[in-house]
C-alpha cells in the first residue's frame, strides 16, 4: 500500500485551551452531534462519556507532558484536537465550570476542590493533517488500551479507508490493509462498513422518527453487524453479499423491519444468539408473515419447520431423563403417593404425544 511521502513532520508545543477546538468528525460523538458546537459536545460528553472521573483525577494530578493531546492546524485559526477530545472536555471545564449546564453541582465541587485549573498553555503534538494520526488512533483505540465501541471503531474505520483510499488503490487492497491495521480480517472490516453504511441511511430517512435513535443503535450495533452474516436476513433486505457498502439494491421497508426488530422498539431478540432464529424466519414467507403481523419470534418460527427440531430435541432429552430415572427405580425407596401421581401425569402426556403424533401421520399418509 502506498504511503505519502510529503507529511509534515510532527512537533511539541504548548498551545492556549482557548485555541484548542473539539474534533467535528471524532468517532466517539453519535453523527447527530457532529459539527455542533461546543456547548453541546460538553453536554453530551458530561452525559455519557464518564467525563467526571476524568476531571477529577486531572484536577487533582494535573495535566502530565507525558499524554499530549494531538492536534491539527484549523482552518479558520487555532488547532483541532484529533485525540483527546475528552481531555480537552476536561480541561474546559476544571478552566470554566460554567460551560455545564448538566451535572452543575458535580462540575462545580470538582473545581472547587481542584488543585489544577488548566490556567497554563496546553501540551500537544502538531500534525499536519487528520490522516496523519489515524494510524494511531487505530493502536490506541481498536488493538490498544482504550478501546471504542463498535460504532465507534465502524465510524474509525470508514476514516481510514477514505484517507487510504484517496491514493487510488484497488478496493480490495485498501480493505486488506486497514485490516491488517486493525487486526482484523477484510470481510470483518467490510461487514463493519456495510453496517455503517446502513444504519446512516437510516439515520438520514429517520425510520425511528423521533425515538433516540443513536442510543439504541449504539447499543446494538455489534448484534446488526453480527445479524449482516446470515445470508437470509441479507437476502431480505436486498443486500448482495459481494456488493460494498454503496447498498445499491438495498429496500428500506425490509431494512426497516430488521432494524426494529434488532434494534428498535418493537424488538424481538434478546442478544444475537436469536439471530439464527430470525434468519430462519425471514427466510420463510408463512413464518415472516406472521413475524410482520406482530406475533413473537418464538412463535412465527414454529411456521418454519423449527418446531420439530425443538420437539424433537425436548423428546430426546425427556428419554435420557427418563432412562436416569428408570435406572435408579430399583435404588429407590419409600415411594409415596405424590411419585405416583407425578408418574401417572408423565404417563397420561406420553400418550397424548404419541397419539397426537399418530394421526398426524395418518394425516400425511392419507
Amino acid at each position: 500500500m502506498s504511503q505519502q511521502n510529503d507529511q509534515i513532520a510532527p512537533r511539541t508545543a504548548t498551545i492556549p485551551l482557548a485555541e484548542l477546538h473539539f474534533d467535528p468528525e471524532n468517532p466517539r460523538l453519535p453523527s447527530n452531534r457532529r459539527n455542533s458546537d461546543e456547548h453541546a459536545i460538553i453536554q453530551w460528553m458530561l452525559k455519557e462519556a464518564e467525563l467526571l472521573d476524568l476531571m477529577r483525577s486531572i484536577g487533582t494530578t494535573g495535566y502530565s507532558d507525558a499524554e499530549p493531546l494531538l492536534v491539527t492546524p484549523r482552518i479558520g485559526g487555532g488547532h483541532t484536537v484529533v485525540e483527546g477530545n475528552r481531555r480537552l472536555a476536561a480541561l474546559k471545564l476544571l478552566h470554566d465550570p460554567t460551560l455545564a449546564t448538566l451535572r452543575k453541582k458535580a462540575v462545580d465541587e470538582i473545581v472547587d476542590e481542584a488543585a489544577y485549573t488548566a490556567t497554563a498553555p496546553i501540551p500537544v503534538i502538531i500534525y499536519g493533517q487528520r490522516s496523519d494520526i489515524l494510524d494511531y488512533l487505530g493502536y490506541r483505540h481498536i488493538t490498544g488500551t482504550k478501546p471504542w465501541g463498535p460504532r465507534q471503531k465502524a465510524e474509525y474505520l470508514k476514516q481510514l479507508f477514505e484517507s487510504h483510499s484517496a491514493n487510488g488503490e484497488p478496493l480490495a487492497e485498501t480493505i486488506s490493509f486497514i485490516s491488517k491495521m486493525i487486526g482484523t480480517k477484510p470481510y470483518y472490516a467490510k461487514r463493519l462498513l456495510v453496517t455503517l453504511a446502513i444504519v446512516e441511511r437510516a439515520e438520514d430517512n429517520g425510520f425511528w422518527g423521533s425515538d433516540k435513535l443513536e442510543d439504541r443503535i449504539d447499543s446494538n450495533f455489534s448484534v446488526l453487524h453480527t445479524a449482516l452474516s446470515y445470508e437470509s436476513i441479507r437476502n431480505f433486505i436486498g443486500l448482495d453479499e459481494s456488493s460494498d457498502w454503496t447498498l445499491e439494491g438495498l429496500n428500506d421497508a425490509s431494512t426497516k423491519n430488521v432494524l426494529e426488530w434488532v434494534c428498535g422498539s418493537q424488538k424481538v431478540i434478546s442478544d444475537s444468539r436469536e439471530l439464527k432464529r430470525l434468519n430462519s424466519v425471514v427466510g420463510n414467507a408463512a413464518a415472516l408473515a406472521k413475524l410482520q403481523s406482530g406475533l413473537s419470534l418464538e412463535i412465527a418460527a414454529e411456521y418454519t419447520g423449527e418446531a420439530l427440531e425443538d420437539f424433537r430435541h425436548f423428546i430426546n432429552e425427556a428419554l435420557g431423563k427418563l432412562t436416569e430415572a428408570d435406572r435408579l427405580i430399583s435404588k429407590a425407596t419409600a415411594f409415596d403417593q405424590g411419585d405416583l401421581d407425578l408418574t401417572k401425569e408423565v404417563a397420561a402426556l406420553s400418550r397424548k404425544i404419541f397419539r397426537s403424533i399418530e394421526d398426524a401421520r395418518s394425516e400425511l399418509d392419507f
